[in-house]
């Protein structure tokens, strides 16, 4: 099945981009779960300390070269809905029947005079970018060469094949995304560019900048202006765009459970032209499950005994810069000039009810007499909003324009997101579940700390515009990465770097792709390190950065989602059926444990990493070829696992069936039959126990 989604930022026309099925397209969510698309659009950013806030593309940040989002996320993400273009003028006449268009325009619009017109992106006015509109993508440093196991890896936010780029080293920020869109049937062209950075400090947020001109240009499809010399007055635009979550399913291992309906609250703060949004209450799941307190996919102590807070990102956008008339020309504070919201399901498209579209221009222009900016809940952000469809969307108003042929006017503001530490929300949750502090006074840290974060990174964002787009760069991160896995040990090299004090390697266990838990493990001048011992079986991810001075390389060039798996050469013996264990026996869920600044399972006596790698356990000792049966007390036989990789190890990770089912507590029996070599047809039986 094929999964589209609309992004559309300032003044860009609609792109529709497939994605693949849900069981290759997931959103990553903290240490424990993930979020399936299941035909939603997926984050544009994400961020979660202490790992980047942009995962793919230009600074690495979630856009493609065709402005495409894409979905290797983490859970603390910027869920963007599609953002709808409107641009209207009073008293503007139309090309002439026959020319004005393309695709449809005159479906929708009879050729005429109007006193008012406004239309939106609707894809069947043919809003798209000529084929010789290229976009322009490029980012400062090359990717690195990566070789886990013999086997070349990209990074995690590159991809050459179908997201190529050029590298261009006089860039002034890490990566840079330039769009021209087609004009409008209203004759307008639209140029969005998009600036990104990866130094540590500048990572959290993206600069957008949009420019919107008077061209004439009503039908790209035909040669020249069909309105040369148009005069644009009265002239709006409105903003029609969303960040937040719209529905949740989160998964344990490859089962999905539903997590609530959109219940994403908002506020928009016209002095500091800052608008933020912050997880609610959704009104379909029982109890108070503002950013998400339970933890846990299946919301249940014996699955996740944290009750890990695993929404507590807010994010938010800026306007950096708005024309107070035709460009080059200076920073109007009073634009926007409107801020509304509206429930999904009230949301009205111009070119879908034509007869509204007086109604709708008086409501985003402010002549219907209300309040420029409508008051969301930041004076009451902790109070359930429950209401049977608690979807918001947001418009913003811009305007009054007078342009001429050929005038220009431009936005830019930025995009980003905030939150307390990975680790704090892990706290608070378990805290919460204990009965050590109230639910109430973790969702006021939460907001609180994330808001401070969000504000300081929009500051951030700030302090680059106003430097022209200038941000510090980080030493340049190493290349030609080899990494092997080894008997109860990993190997890994580098080249040198020039003028490199230093070398810093970082080490996570186990986890999904996009929060894994990165700790230091050595900082060394040499080009190579062997980290031993290790734990067979266990899945290890690694990173390397250069270290100048004060300054460390950023991780998006080295870190990747290939794991290391240390090993022991397969058994061969003849009595290798006596030698077979199966670790930990019995398996415990009070085994899992999560403690703050201190690996997730510092406590317990599962394997480390995620609530996946805790629910798994390691049959060891065994031949190279083997088929694992597990059966229930009665003799059901329940999962089947085919061991091939050549090793004594095999994990059934996560402890779920072939059903996708959970176990219930209880003892199984196992059978492990050798498949090739000298010890073919062989047969080791054994138990294991379960205890939720």
């Amino acid at each position: 099945m094929k999964r589209f989604l609309n992004l559309f930022i300032v003044f860009l026309s609609i792109i529709t981009i497939p994605l693949s099925s849900t069981a290759q397209l997931t959103v990553n969510r903290m240490n424990t779960y993930r979020s399936g698309s299941q035909g939603y659009p997926l984050s544009i950013v994400w961020n979660w300390q202490p790992w980047p806030s942009f995962e793919d593309d230009i600074g690495y940040h979630g856009l493609t070269s065709t402005g495409e989002a894409l979905s290797r996320n983490h859970g603390k993400e910027i869920f963007c809905q599609p953002v709808n273009f409107w641009g209207g003028v009073k008293d503007w006449q139309s090309p002439p029947a026959g020319i004005w268009g393309p695709d449809g325009v005159e479906s929708i619009f009879e050729p005429g005079h109007y006193d008012i017109i406004l239309l939106d992106d609707n894809p069947i006015l043919g809003l798209s970018r000529p084929p010789s509109k290229r976009p322009v993508y490029q980012r400062r440093l090359d990717m690195r060469k990566i070789i886990i196991d013999g086997v070349s890896q990209n990074p995690v936010g590159w991809d050459p094949i179908d997201n190529p780029f050029e590298v261009n080293p006089d860039l002034s920020c890490d990566g840079y995304l330039e769009i021209e869109a087609t004009s409008s049937p209203l004759g307008l062209a639209y140029v969005k560019r998009t600036f990104a950075w990866t130094h540590s400090d500048y990572e959290d947020f993206v600069i957008y900048e949009g420019v919107v001109t008077n061209t004439g240009d009503c039908n790209w499809r035909l040669p020249g202006a069909e309105k040369p010399d148009q005069e644009l007055n009265d002239f709006w635009i409105a903003i029609n765009f969303f960040i937040g979550d719209v529905r949740r399913f989160t998964s344990y291992g490859t089962f999905y459970d539903y997590n609530g309906n959109a219940d994403w609250l908002l506020e928009y703060d016209s002095e500091t032209r800052i608008y933020w949004t912050w997880d609610g209450d959704a009104a379909d799941v029982p109890g108070d499950d503002q950013f998400d307190p339970r933890g846990g996919p299946f919301f249940d102590v014996t699955v996740n005994p944290t009750g890990e807070f695993t929404d507590p990102s807010l994010n938010g956008i800026k306007f950096l810069y708005v024309s107070n008339g035709p460009e080059p020309t200076n920073n109007d504070p009073n634009q926007p000039a409107t801020f509304r919201y509206f429930l999904e399901s009230n949301e009205r498209f111009p070119t879908l009810d034509v007869a509204k579209i007086p109604e709708i221009w008086s409501w985003f222009t402010g002549e219907d007499g209300k309040d420029a900016y409508m008051k969301g809940w930041g004076e009451d952000p902790y109070t359930p909003h429950r209401i049977s469809q608690p979807f918001y969307k947001s418009l913003w108003g811009f305007g009054p324009f007078n342009l001429s042929f050929q005038d220009s006017i431009k936005v830019v503001y930025a995009v980003a997101t905030g939150h307390i530490p990975e680790a704090r929300a892990i706290e608070l949750g378990f805290r919460v579940r204990m009965g050590e502090i109230t639910l109430e006074d973790a969702k006021k840290e939460i907001y609180e700390g994330g808001k401070q974060d969000l504000f300081n990174n929009l500051a951030k964002a700030t302090e680059v515009f106003e430097n022209g787009y200038v941000a510090p760069f980080p030493p340049d991160p190493p290349d030609n990465i080899e990494i092997n896995s080894g008997p109860e040990e990993a190997s890994l090299s580098w080249d040198p770097v020039s003028d490199a004090d230093s070398y810093r390697i970082y080490r996570a266990k186990g986890g999904e792709d996009g929060c894994r838990v990165y700790q230091r493990i050595a900082e060394l001048k040499e080009t190579s390190y062997t980290d031993k011992p290790l734990t067979r079986g266990q899945l290890y991810f690694y990173y390397i950065t250069t270290v100048i001075g004060e300054d460390e390389s950023s991780h998006f060039f080295t870190r990747t989602h290939k794991e290391v798996v240390p090993f022991r050469a397969p058994i061969s013996e003849d009595n290798w059926a006596e030698q077979v264990r199966v670790v930990p026996n019995p398996w415990n869920i009070k085994g899992n444990t999560y403690k703050e600044d201190s690996p997730h399972n510092a406590s317990g006596f599962n394997f480390d990493g995620g609530i996946r790698e805790q629910s798994s356990v390691l049959f060891v000792n065994i031949p190279e070829s083997c088929v694992i049966r597990i059966y229930t007390s009665i003799g059901d036989l329940i999962k089947t696992i085919v061991h091939e990789s050549g090793t004594q190890d095999e994990k059934w990770d996560p402890i779920i069936t072939d059903d996708f089912n959970l176990p219930a507590s209880g003892i199984y029996f196992y059978t492990i039959e050798a498949t090739d070599g000298p010890l073919k047809g062989q047969v080791a039986k054994g138990k294991l126990v379960i205890i939720r």
